[in-house]
């Protein structure tokens, strides 16, 4: 049976190529978009976390300050501070889960008469992981630097190149910020950033500095921008998350009079909109694709309902040799489910290469951008087509399977 429905697809496909070819496009294209767009988009949700500077990783909880809710404005509390990270770091149900801490600050830089706007980072090691940062020359931070407060630097590619002028060598080369000077021991690789731009938010843009040093020099009164606290990976790391999340929360609220002037991230009302927004773009390729399908659809129909008609001296044979209209139905409804997969699985393989290349092309043009196969895209889209070859090649199998053998065998 199966034998002789490729035969039959086969013949239909030496009968006229072009029209063969042209009828399996609209599900080619269905597939292929689904498979291609899920992949993509699933990128794009990595490249905007990155583009907000967000530390991504699933192992990091990160708190920021937010404004106080309109019903506590009045109660007494205190900023996000050092007093946070200290109180966390000794919470025994963190379970000595490290605690770091994150300042910022936005300055006018100098290095002789050149001068640019830069946001220094006050930061420590973990920093280059937390941010997956790569250096282009020199070191980045020591643990030796929080202890000592020194001040070194660590620059962006675009201050090494505007500001500092691109020096062949470190030594000796100072960067000047507020009357601070601090020594350069270490060049950023350029990270490209979603949508480019030249803002002090990028990272070709900031120099990280200790944060012992950031403090004196900056910050003395002790406020961070940003807390982090880093789980070990275990198997049930969501719902760790989760937990941390809680515990985070509670001890924040208890250091600050009970006001939440703080944000966690990924428990907020930014990340539900987040959410929200990408169901959207989801919901709006589905419906893409399924346009395309029925297109593909109708297209199949067509095809068999012409295939029937060139084949009616057949079908008369097959049923004055003793083939039931069942058999004549299911036969036809067969070959357009297989015509459909055929074409489902083409999609699904031109899918998958056109977001390998498109993967690639963004992360030169924009930053980093993941490769992704999405194994549900892949079955459902193929699942899908095949579903369409049934619905769609129905009418052309009931319109076979209600040919008069006797008629059958009369058609020229």
């Amino acid at each position: 049976m199966m034998w002789t429905l490729f035969g039959d697809v086969w013949a239909t496909f030496r009968a006229d190529r072009a029209r063969f070819l042209l009828t399996l496009s609209g599900i080619v294209i269905g597939v292929a978009s689904l498979v291609m767009l899920s992949g993509l988009l699933e990128g794009g949700k990595e490249a905007l976390l990155s583009a907000s500077q967000q530390a991504t990783e699933d192992n990091v909880v990160k708190v920021r300050p937010g404004e106080v809710p309109e019903k506590q404005r009045m109660r007494t509390t205190r900023p996000l501070e050092m007093r946070d990270q200290s109180t966390l770091a000794h919470n025994g149900m963190l379970e000595g889960a490290p605690v770091e801490v994150e300042q910022e600050v936005r300055t006018e830089a100098r290095s002789g008469k050149a001068r640019g706007w830069v946001r220094f980072v006050g930061s420590a090691p973990s920093a280059r992981e937390l941010y997956s940062l790569e250096l282009s020359r020199g070191r980045f931070l020591t643990e030796l630097d929080i202890q000592s407060s020194a001040r070194v630097a660590v620059v962006g590619d675009k201050v090494y190149s505007d500001i500092l002028g691109s020096p062949k060598s470190l030594d000796g080369v100072e960067l000047v910020a507020k009357g601070e000077r601090w020594e350069v021991v270490g060049v950023l690789k350029h990270k490209a950033i979603l949508g480019g731009g030249e803002g002090t938010w990028m990272w070709d843009r900031k120099v990280v500095v200790p944060r012992t040093a950031f403090a004196s020099a900056y910050r003395s009164d002790g406020r961070i921008d940003h807390l982090f606290v880093r789980l070990a990976y275990t198997q049930s790391l969501a719902d760790r998350v989760k937990a941390v999340r809680g515990v985070v929360r509670q001890t924040v609220l208890r250091n600050h009079y009970g006001v939440k002037n703080f944000q966690i991230e990924g428990e907020g009302e930014e990340d539900a909109k987040f959410d929200l927004i990408m169901g959207i773009i989801r919901m709006l390729l589905m419906t893409t694709a399924v346009l395309s399908l029925v297109v593909g659809g109708i297209n199949i129909m067509n095809i068999m309902l012409v295939s029937v008609t060139e084949r009616t001296r057949e079908i008369g044979v097959r049923r004055a040799l003793g083939a039931s209209k069942r058999t004549i139905l299911f036969h036809f409804l067969a070959e357009s489910a297989l015509v459909a997969a055929l074409g489902g699985l083409v999609g699904a393989a031109s899918g998958l290469a056109v977001n390998r290349i498109a993967s690639w092309g963004l992360s030169v043009w924009l930053g980093e951008w993941k490769f992704h196969i999405i194994g549900w895209s892949i079955i459902a889209g193929i699942a899908a087509a095949a579903l369409t070859g049934v619905l769609f090649g129905l009418y052309p199998a009931w319109r076979a399977a209600r040919l008069d053998p006797a008629e059958a065998l009369r058609f020229e």
